[in-house]
């Protein structure tokens, strides 16, 4: 019987452990570990906790950032080639650019020839903020003139323009770059009479490290006129003109870049509402110092019930 009783009295210990994780220092971290032991004895289980704490090391992370640096002072190559240019100058003291620019362009209700013209321009900069630039005005060849009576296709051939640029605020947290630029026509072409004058004020502002928001507002005065466009047939130049327009460009890489344009502008005749221009163009830089761009513009007119004004146009640049 006692025997029995011995065995019926043999103790089974059956052992298991859960680890539970209180925090971590500077130094490691401390594991409360719980450890259930179970005793039977007979038909009665008895179960005995134990906490032990144990100390393990955990190795530091170490995380590495990059500050990547944008010079929002910098030109990405949109500029007067396009309807709505950037507000960063083209070039820095001391530096030269040459650009020359061809157009085709057609005209709404077939009234007139198409136009194929070029037009060279070079700036000098007179400091990081300020440049000048001298445009001879678009030269029209062959099928070009912008008047029907082809007698009179030298009409304001050899018109020049001269231009001054300032930027006055440069693009900062979250202030953007401003600049102001005035031009005036010169009448060095054939039959051309009296001067004209543009302000313009520019905006740019970075809204993504790849992607700017420009604005172009600007009033005129045109006091006179290159020989062709104060043909009779044309009409009767507005003597106050403006406009104002937004402007969008994206850069796809560190060679190429987007750009969308929209202005609307008074019409240069009287008797014709604003002109509403939409343009998509592209920059590539062939070098640091060279650029080659491409844009087509639509232009818009409300009381034209026939076709846009359609415009193709190339540019290429060079800085020294």
């Amino acid at each position: 019987m006692s025997a029995k009783l011995m065995r019926a009295g043999m103790i089974a210990v059956f052992a298991c452990s859960t680890q539970i994780a209180f925090g971590q220092n500077g130094n490691g971290s401390t594991t409360t570990t719980t450890e259930t032991t179970t005793t039977e004895t007979g038909g009665t289980q008895v179960k005995t906790l134990k906490f032990v704490e144990k100390k393990f090391e955990v190795p530091y992370l170490t995380l590495e950032t990059e500050t990547i640096s944008i010079d929002h002072t910098e030109y990405h190559g949109v500029d007067d080639f396009f309807n709505v240019r950037e507000a960063n100058p083209n070039v820095r003291a001391g530096q030269w650019q040459l650009e020359t620019r061809t157009a085709w362009s057609t005209y709404r209700g077939g009234r007139m020839d198409d136009d194929f013209t070029v037009s060279p321009s070079i700036k000098y900069g007179i400091t990081d903020d300020v440049f000048a630039e001298l445009e001879v005005l678009p030269l029209n060849f062959g099928d070009g003139s912008n008047i029907a009576d082809r007698e009179d296709l030298d009409y304001g051939q050899g018109e020049t323009n001269l231009k001054v640029f300032w930027r006055f605020m440069r693009e900062q947290d979250l202030m953007p770059a401003m600049a102001l630029s005035a031009e005036m026509r010169v009448p060095t072409g054939c039959n051309s009479s009296k001067v004209d004058g543009t302000l313009n004020l520019h905006m740019t502002k970075h809204i993504a490290s790849q992607l700017r928001f420009h604005m172009l507002g600007f009033i005129k005065t045109a006091n006179g006129a290159r020989g062709d466009f104060d043909h009779p047939s044309i009409g009767d130049r507005r003597h106050f003109q403006w406009g104002v327009g937004p402007g969008f460009d994206y850069s796809l890489d560190d060679r190429n870049l987007l750009v969308f344009n929209y202005l609307n502008r008074s019409d240069d005749y009287y008797g014709h509402q604003n002109n509403n221009l939409l343009e998509l163009g592209w920059v590539h830089h062939l070098a640091d110092n060279q650029q080659l761009m491409l844009a087509a513009t639509a232009e818009v007119h409300p009381d034209e019930t026939t076709s846009a004004h359609w415009t193709g146009k190339v540019q290429y640049s060079i800085a020294w």
